[in-house]
């Protein structure tokens, strides 16, 4: 019961003149006192139940798995997403991150910036005076540039079809061309349980489109878990329900919530196992990854996603823009990882990969 109270500290659950939701340490604490409250109410060894409820009262259902070691929470009504994935043993909310959505107070930084009116650390120290009337603090020159929206929800297994013409740059801007209606439609559950495992399938009968051409494509994915397993799996099967062939561009895209990704001494990106580190805040593209791991120094845990398949992986920040009382800073809200395949499938042709995640402790 302590913990569930300190969990209602207010603080991470509003946004007004300062901070609130946007502040990472303060999600990140009041998730683990509702994990860690979770945990004891239910016991070390909590067995694995899967349930389907409106669990946020939207009017839609959600799947909701708990048990020992994961909690997981997927909407099949928009894209059949995970928006949630716990680990129970290090109190901690992997997926903890923001969608980039426009504020308010945004356009007075857009227009202060078109009027050359942005007050910034290098013009104080050049001396130039504060005009608290007429000027708008910001903590970096060019701001404004990253006030960026997305169009969709962010969060772990949101399926793509991205146009030819769709590189990096684009995508992290989120401005790009969407190919297929998978992103935020809704997906077909099935759920099924033992004393041992639960699987949660998910289907949708979709569409992509194709120049002038409109292909009918289906996408399942199955995940996986098993009691006492800290590594789940997610098995993908997309087939061309066309009776002609289909090239696309298939993608997956991951998340993860780790705060200190702007230094490389609180968090890191390894990928295929090699020895050069980077920041979770660059945007990255990588060729033939078959793993990569995210590891956070600050929670002492490091979170490792396998593909069968060899992928093009393409990873940037989530970055929001938000008032302080320095002015208005950019902050480090999560990362997202997207796993691009090229498919080729002929009539009736299925693609099949799997993707699978493990968490570990990482001693700090």
């Amino acid at each position: 019961l302590d913990l569930l109270w300190r969990a209602q500290a207010n603080d991470a659950y509003w946004h007004g003149l300062f901070g609130g939701v946007y502040l990472f340490n303060f999600r990140v604490a009041n998730y683990a006192h509702l994990i860690e409250a979770e945990a004891l109410a239910e016991g070390e060894d909590a067995p694995l139940t899967v349930r389907q409820l409106d669990f946020d009262k939207d009017g839609a259902e959600e799947i909701v798995l708990s048990g020992a070691p994961f909690n997981a929470l997927w909407k099949p009504g928009a894209g059949g997403m995970m928006l949630e994935l716990d680990s129970r043993p290090g109190c901690y909310n992997l997926l903890n991150i923001m969608t980039r959505r426009e504020e308010g107070y945004h356009e007075e930084i857009r227009r202060a910036a078109a009027q050359g009116k942005l007050f910034t650390p290098e013009m104080a120290a050049q001396g130039v005076p504060f005009d608290e009337r007429e000027m708008v603090r910001a903590k970096e020159a060019g701001i404004e540039r990253h006030l960026i929206y997305d169009w969709h929800r962010r969060a772990a297994f949101v399926d793509h079809f991205l146009r030819e013409d769709a590189d990096l740059l684009a995508v992290a801007r989120a401005f790009y061309g969407e190919q297929g209606d998978f992103v935020s439609q809704p997906y077909a559950v099935d759920v099924r349980q033992s004393s041992s495992e639960v699987t949660v399938t998910l289907r949708r009968e979709g569409h992509v489109w194709v120049g002038a051409h409109h292909h009918p494509l289906r996408i399942e994915k199955t995940f996986t878990f098993r009691h006492g397993q800290e590594r789940y799996t997610c098995a993908y099967t997309v087939t061309n329900l066309a009776d002609a062939p289909v090239d696309v561009r298939f993608a997956v895209e991951l998340v993860s919530g780790f705060d200190g990704g702007q230094d490389p001494l609180y968090a890191w990106l390894t990928v295929n196992g090699d020895d050069h580190p980077a920041r979770l805040a660059d945007w990255l593209e990588h060729e033939g990854v078959t793993a990569h791991t995210t590891t956070s120094r600050l929670r002492g845990l490091a979170l490792t996603t396998e593909v069968e398949q060899p992928c093009t992986l393409w990873t940037f920040p989530l970055e929001t823009v938000t008032m302080s009382e320095a002015g208005y800073e950019r902050g480090y809200q999560g990362s997202v990882y997207l796993h691009i395949w090229p498919l080729h499938l002929a009539a009736g042709e299925s693609w099949r990969g799997w993707l699978a995640q493990e968490v570990r402790a990482e001693t700090p």
